[in-house]
Formats: C-alpha cells, sequence, structure tokens
C-alpha cells in the first residue's frame, strides 16, 4: 500500500511528516516486536538504528518502551536502502486498522514474493510470514522506498477481512494531512497521486 506520495530527500530526509502520525504511530501502538532487517555497519543510519534496540546477526530488535518515531524521523523516511526493511509485528483491532488505511493509497496483491523481494531483505520477509499468525499482521516499510511504501502480510484466514477493510477505506492519495506542528494541522482533499505526476 502507498503510505505517502512523497520520498524526502537531503535535509528533509529527517523532517516530521503526516504518515508518521496518521499511520506509524498507530501501528507500533498495537506493536507487540519492530525489527529491521537487511541493515549492517555499512548502513549509513546502522549507529542510530543500534541505539534504539539490540542488534543481532541479521536484524535489530528496537525497544519498544522508547520513542520510536519521534527523533528517528530519518530513520522512517529513508529508502534506497539506507536503513533496511522495518517490520511491525502487531495486533491491531479493526476500527484502529480501517483508521490506518484511511491514510493509505489502495491496496493490491502481489502474485508473487519476487515483486516484494525487490525493495525488501528475504530475513524480513521470512520473519513477516512466519509472525502473520492468529490475529497479529506484519507491516513492512522496505527498504528500498522507506515511508512510501508498506507490505501487509496477514494469515491466510485474514486475507479477505483485510483486504475488504483496505479497498474499503483506502484512498488513492485523495487526502493527507498538511501541517506545521501536531497542534496544527489541516486536512485537505487533494487530486489522487495518479493526476499530480
Amino acid at each position: 500500500m502507498g503510505v505517502y506520495h512523497e520520498c524526502p530527500f537531503g535535509a528533509d530526509v529527517g523532517k516530521r511528516l503526516p504518515p508518521h502520525r496518521l499511520v506509524v504511530e498507530p501501528l507500533i501502538s498495537y506493536a507487540r516486536e519492530i525489527r529491521v532487517h537487511g541493515t549492517n555497519e555499512q548502513s549509513l543510519l546502522y549507529d542510530e538504528i543500534v541505539s534504539m534496540g539490540t542488534p543481532s546477526k541479521h536484524h535489530v530488535t528496537i525497544d519498544l518502551s522508547q520513542s520510536v518515531v519521534r527523533g528517528h524521523e530519518r530513520i522512517w523516511n529513508s529508502g534506497g536502502w539506507r536503513r533496511g526493511a522495518i517490520v511491525i509485528v502487531a495486533a491491531i483491532p479493526r476500527q484502529a486498522l480501517t483508521d490506518v488505511f484511511h491514510w493509505c493509497d489502495g491496496p493490491s496483491v502481489c502474485s508473487s514474493l519476487h515483486q516484494v523481494q525487490k525493495g525488501t531483505p528475504s530475513g524480513a520477509i521470512t520473519f513477516a510470514q512466519k509472525e502473520a499468525r492468529d490475529e497479529q499482521l506484519c507491516f513492512v516499510f522496505s527498504a528500498s522506498n522507506g515511508i512510501q511504501w508498506m507490505d501487509v502480510f496477514v494469515p491466510p484466514a485474514k486475507v479477505d477481512e483485510v483486504f475488504e477493510i483496505a479497498e474499503k477505506h483506502a484512498r488513492p492519495f485523495k487526502r493527507f494531512a498538511e501541517h506545521n506542528s501536531d497542534e496544527d494541522e489541516i486536512i485537505i482533499d487533494r487530486e489522487p497521486y495518479i493526476s499530480m505526476i
């Protein structure tokens, strides 16, 4: 699913963006675990990622007792394989999922994992497939696209339900929030992203 229509560059990569509050933070509020896969000492943001959690051989497990977004916006915004893929494992209630999907672009279904593997390390995909069970969903922010794209891994028994929620409530980037701060937010209807290209 599309999450944000612009990829921040340069100095703006650390900027707080509407999806942080409208998509990422609500998902984190229900998170059971967050991992960053595909990061290592050569990754540009490795030191900052490690400062947020516990590194292991193939991933960093993020400490959920701290602020995971505020102060770390550049980790969420960075794409181009500068930070690896972020996997959020969450048991999120239906209404909260509906609220998150309202701020995302419409859903699509990948016909094979090959499409996902182009932008996401295989370890992140394997972990998401394993953890998407019972009431848990996995939300994967790809290594290549940063905040722009999120893959959702769903238990087989919930695929139809989750897809229906996404199809009904997600929008083709007609709406997103513009703000100068969290206290001064204006919701603006906009043209679909495709017409903005």
